[in-house]
């Protein structure tokens, strides 16, 4: 005969549940049963002793108990469930097992459930948006697992990475806050729908939707400073060097400097001057470079060399330039007149 229960659980439970291919009765400690027979049971929570005599079988999650008294219990399935195999031989068989119930389902919420708007360059993380997880009832720790162009955190601003987990304490998670974001070195384009997946024993995988996109900026140059003043030369000579700077971003092409008739241009000081120069960029990028300027060599009459353009240019963006200013200065025959000789370069 089967005994009902003396237990009572406030929530709801299935009749029954379905292990491994067979349907096993859902029921509740303490349980005890007498007489031959085969039965499917299955109890959840915590066992505290399984007693058996004269049985033909006793199996519980695939370990024999078969006639004998144990406190031991093989691991719980999903945390909680024993699933037990009874086979009795004769009117005096019987089966006791003792524990407390626990039928609570783990569950989860997170909040949202879906993330917009993500955008970066392909050189920058994106933005942080954030979500909350939590967790009831549960067997096991939470785990997070990000789709390959996102990472999370636990930590704002720190701490990203392609998973996470939250360590349950006494079955829960408190209310936890997620970070993400769109990960750098992605390639210009749309980044829509892809999931993080959250996940815990015993219950559904729950998502968050993450869409975004990575733009490709304008090229852009910066020079600084935009300006260069007091060159100064005899007719023979040229003036000393002066410098600018020149870096560009997200570039498509060379980056040409074309220096006005009267002044010559380089990438190194005290040699390599000319009419021209060319920067390659590297990945879209010139890091800032010094670039050097004088007054140009051949004799030139003295006279001001004033508001001359050295030319910057890329493709894709605005030309860019430097201004220049000088004096060729004729030195006077008197040594006592004899201006000293001054130059600049950049």
């Amino acid at each position: 005969m089967i005994r009902p229960s003396r237990a009572t659980v406030s929530v709801e439970i299935p009749t029954v549940i379905n292990w491994n291919g067979n349907d096993y009765t859902v029921i509740q400690m303490p349980y005890a049963q007498t007489g031959g027979g085969t039965a499917y049971l299955v109890v959840s929570g915590t066992v505290s002793s399984v007693d058996s005599d004269k049985m033909n079988s006793l199996t519980i999650n695939g370990v024999d108990y078969t006639d004998q008294y144990s406190t031991v219990m093989p691991e719980p399935v999903d945390g909680k469930k024993y699933f037990i195999i009874y086979d009795g031989k004769n009117p005096q068989s019987s089966f006791n097992i003792e524990g407390t119930n626990d039928w609570s389902q783990p569950s989860m919420a997170v909040s949202p459930t879906t993330l917009t708007g993500f955008t970066t360059d392909p050189d920058t993380p994106s933005p942080e948006q954030s979500f909350t997880v939590s967790g009831q009832d549960l067997t096991a720790n939470i785990s997070l697992s990000a789709p390959a162009s996102y990472e999370i955190s636990a930590t704002s601003g720190s701490g990203f990475g392609s998973s996470l987990t939250l360590t349950r304490s006494g079955g829960t998670v408190n209310s936890t806050t997620i970070y993400v974001r769109l990960r750098s070195g992605l390639s210009a384009g749309s980044y829509d729908g892809e999931d993080i997946t959250i996940s815990t024993a015993g219950a559904s995988d729950k998502t968050v939707t993450c869409s975004g996109v990575v733009e490709v900026p304008d090229p852009s140059m910066t020079v600084s400073p935009t300006s260069l003043t007091g060159f100064t030369a005899e007719p023979d000579t040229t003036s000393l060097e002066q410098s600018f700077t020149v870096s560009g971003q997200y570039l498509t092409d060379d980056i040409t400097l074309t220096p006005p008739a009267h002044y010559e241009i380089s990438v190194t000081s005290g040699s390599g001057f000319g009419s021209s120069l060319t920067l390659t960029p590297s990945g879209g990028t010139v890091s800032s470079i010094d670039h050097l300027c004088s007054i140009e060599s051949p004799v030139y009459l003295s006279g001001s060399y004033d508001g001359e353009d050295i030319t910057i240019s890329t493709a894709s963006t605005s030309d860019q330039t430097v201004t220049c200013s000088g004096d060729v200065i004729e030195e006077s025959k008197s040594k006592h007149d004899r201006q000293p000789h001054i130059a600049f370069r950049i």
